[in-house]
């Protein structure tokens, strides 16, 4: 009998690393936001886009191709996140991924990815991430924002922070 999969947690450097975005809906521009946070270099490729997404490519914040993917796109990536509402468009992106050993995330389906995105706080010098191994991702989020509430409470006297 196969173990279940656990994705082991670890915080990752992307300061300045390519990361690419195969997608641009309200999924994909969730991972853009935090991928800015965290400071890489985002390039995107879809054929519609958002309008936040089309304001971050006129100011040169990230990269954009209006078009479909091709598997070339992925060449300079450190990080790929497919986040298309098209399951073979996804599939293709993972499995282009992985024949170039470069880390993928498919965010609709754990089993074609080597990471999940935990949801994240990022506040007053801490970053609390919590993840329940891409199982429940709705229970990950009702935590974080459970959890988003106490921080201030937490650092409440914590001159250091």
């Amino acid at each position: 009998m196969a173990r279940p999969l656990r994705y082991y947690p670890v915080g990752l450097n992307i300061r300045d690393k390519d990361v690419l975005v195969v997608g641009a809906g309200r999924v994909a521009e969730r991972k853009i936001r935090m991928l800015r946070l965290f400071g890489a270099k985002v390039s995107v490729v879809a054929p519609q886009v958002t309008r936040y997404i089309a304001r971050l490519s006129k100011d040169g914040s990230i990269k954009l191709f209006e078009r479909i993917y091709k598997t070339p796109d992925i060449n300079k990536a450190r990080l790929v996140i497919a986040a298309t509402s098209d399951a073979k468009t996804n599939e293709k992106v993972s499995a282009d991924a992985r024949k170039k050993n470069i880390f993928v995330n498919v965010v609709d389906h754990s089993s074609h990815s080597d990471f999940i995105s935990p949801a994240v706080i990022r506040k007053k010098g801490l970053v609390i991430s919590v993840s329940t191994d891409g199982k429940h991702p709705v229970l990950s989020k009702r935590f974080k924002d459970f959890l988003k509430e106490k921080v201030d409470e937490f650092n409440a006297g914590w001159d250091q922070l």
